[in-house]
Parts: C-alpha cells; sequence; structure tokens
C-alpha cells in the first residue's frame, strides 16, 4: 500500500481528459490522464485534502505513475482524521487483515508528506520568517503535523490486532514514534561503494531516534558500471556503513552473491535492538559489529562467534571468550575495523 496517492487511470476514468506534461524525472514530454475533468471525483470524496502548491493548483504524482502499463497518474492526498482517504485506507486494511488474513501491512512513503505543505489552512504550529527581520510572513500547514493522527490510526489499527506494521521511513511525529512500528529508511540511494562516506549519514543518523534498520543495496546493475567492488563486496561495505550509525542492514533485493557470500545476512534476523553504538548494534538475541570491542554476554550457554571478510565469506579466528564465575561470558573482539564484520550469537544449548 503507498500512503498518499490515489490513482487516476484510463480503466478508472475514460473520459478524462489527456493533458502533456513534462516529466521531472525523465525530463521528457509524456501524455497523462489529467484531473480536469474529474470533478465528481473530488465532490464525492468529501473531506479530502489533495496536496495543492502556493497558488492553490492540486499537485500529481508522477513518479509512480511512470511505471503504469496505460495513460494514468496519481492524486496525491493527504489522509486527515475522518476524511475520506483516512476512512478508505482502513477499508483497504481490515479487507487485507480480516478477509485475506494477512499477518500485516506494509505502507510504502508513510512519511512523504513530512517536509511539504499547503497555504490554504494552518496547523497552528507552522510559520514562514523572514530571516533578515524575524518578522512572520506568512502561515502554512505542515502536512506531517495535520496527517499525524491519521497515520496513528491506520499503525494502531493494525498493531491492535497483534499484526505487523511496516513502514518506509522513520516516524517523523511524536504520535507515530511512540508506538511499536518496524520502520527503515532508504539511505541506500545515496549509496556509493567507492567513497570514504558511502552513505546519506544524516538520513541514517535518523534511525537511532527510531527503529534502526537500513534498507539494502539494490542498484548492484547500475553501481557495477561504476564502481571496481564486486556485488558481494558492495553488500559487505552497506552493512558496515549502516553498523557505522548503529543500524542493521535490511536485505530485500534478490542479488546472487556468485562472487562471494552474504556474510552475517543469513543468520542476523530475529534482533531485537537494545544498544546502538558506532560500529556495532546489541541485541536481546544477537550482537552485530564491524569493529573491534569487548562484550558482556548474558549466556546461558557458550556464545557462537563468526567473523566475515568483505566477501562475506567467513574466516577464522578474532574472539577471546572467558567463562566468568557468575557464569556470564566475555568476549574480546579482535578484528580489521571497518573492514569485517561479525555476528555473535547463541550456541545451540544441549538440553539432555
Amino acid at each position: 500500500m503507498t500512503c498518499p496517492y490515489y490513482s487516476i487511470s484510463r480503466t478508472i476514468k475514460p473520459d478524462g481528459e489527456i493533458l502533456r506534461v513534462v516529466d521531472k524525472y525523465q525530463n521528457t514530454s509524456r501524455n497523462v490522464v489529467g484531473i480536469i475533468t474529474t470533478n465528481e471525483l473530488i465532490c464525492d470524496q468529501e473531506g479530502d485534502v489533495f496536496y495543492r502548491d502556493r497558488s492553490g493548483n492540486v499537485i500529481l504524482d508522477r513518479r509512480y505513475s511512470n511505471f503504469y502499463s496505460e495513460l494514468g497518474t496519481n492524486l496525491r492526498l493527504v489522509p486527515v482524521v475522518g476524511n475520506h482517504w483516512h476512512n478508505e485506507y482502513l477499508r483497504m486494511q481490515t479487507f487485507l487483515l480480516d478477509e485475506c488474513k494477512m499477518d500485516g501491512i506494509y505502507v510504502d512513503c508513510f512519511n512523504s508528506v513530512m517536509n511539504d505543505r499547503m497555504y490554504d489552512r494552518w496547523d497552528g504550529n507552522s510559520v514562514e520568517i523572514d530571516p533578515h527581520t524575524g518578522v512572520v510572513q506568512g502561515k502554512f500547514a505542515s502536512l506531517g503535523i495535520i496527517s499525524s493522527q491519521a497515520r496513528a490510526n491506520w499503525a494502531k489499527h493494525c498493531i491492535d490486532q497483534n499484526k505487523v506494521f511496516v513502514v518506509n521511513g522513520y516516524a517523523d511525529t511524536a504520535e507515530l514514534q511512540s508506538l511499536p512500528i518496524i520502520s527503515f529508511c532508504e539511505a541506500e540511494w545515496s549509496f556509493d561503494p567507492d567513497s570514504d562516506s558511502p552513505l546519506n549519514t544524516i538520513e541514517a543518523a535518523d534511525g537511532q531516534v527510531s527503529c534502526p534498520l537500513g534498507l539494502g543495496v539494490s542498484r548492484i546493475r547500475q553501481l557495477r558500471k561504476t564502481s571496481k567492488k564486486t556485488p558481494a563486496q558492495m553488500v559487505q561495505i552497506c552493512i558496515i556503513s549502516y553498523l557505522r550509525h548503529g543500524l542493521l542492514y535490511c536485505h530485500y533485493f534478490p542479488i546472487v552473491l556468485n562472487d562471494g557470500a552474504y556474510g552475517m545476512l543469513r543468520e542476523l534476523y530475529p534482533f531485537t535492538p537494545k544498544e546502538l553504538g558506532e560500529g556495532f548494534v546489541i541485541g536481546e538475541e544477537k550482537i552485530a559489529g564491524c569493529v573491534s570491542r569487548t562484550f558482556d554476554w548474558p549466556g546461558p550457554g557458550e556464545p557462537k562467534c563468526k567473523r566475515f571478510n568483505l566477501d562475506g565469506i567467513e574466516i577464522p579466528g578474532g574472539f577471546e571468550t572467558t567463562r566468568q564465575e557468575d557464569g556470564t561470558w566475555k568476549i574480546k573482539v579482535a578484528i580489521k575495523d571497518w573492514k569485517e564484520t561479525y555476528l555473535i550469537s547463541q550456541m545451540p544449548v544441549d538440553t539432555e
């Protein structure tokens, strides 16, 4: 499901007027079905909040509609408690959870409204200030603020049924931050495996006060045109880059690493983070890291320690484990910092 978009195509609106537009993503002109003749849609969905610019023009999405096989576009809608889009989304969630028996909901572009604004209303907080005089020049509504409670309602509707609610984008308001939502960032779009700072550090760092998950590398084919790194090395560099900010790598793209291995990824999850550090994450079940350090391991059994090189292949050594008098373990890790990774987990306990 996608948060702010309502699709209009030839199927939905067969008599829609054909508009000629310039696509800012492809920089080419292309026909789309416009909303000039969709007044009945706007009137029927009373209370909907459309994205509008300062002049009051309705803003259309052209990014996702590029993938439509037929002419079409997306209206961008803002969910506000009680309006049509807020209620329609709840209806769709009910269908997926109750009738289709899904285990959860994933919402793309969940916080895409965060930095957008509208000038036909005021959220009670946001104003534009002249930087030279300090005089308030105008009021506006932050779409992240006015949609916050509606989006929280969507999340609660799923979570209250003990279902998983996963979103693209970190929590942008207090209402959302207090909910057990699984969220991730897409810092990988700035990923450069040959750079000293491979990721968008600001976006990655946001995970430290949200859900520490980062989307994995999907642009392997594109990156190979300019990088000498192998796909396996790119994945490991991205794992290390996220760990630098206390984030875990979320592998989501079908990449066959014939030139290496997946390293810790085959055993990384489930993972319940409880401490984030520069180059490591300590969880209830495991510890993941890429820097030398000493850890305390609660037990009950001996920890299982695995070390991986930059090709994701397991290599020996790097760990010194010592049993303490109270039954816990102390693990001293010595690796090539920022060039290798490791995963510490519980050794299977013999119950016989």
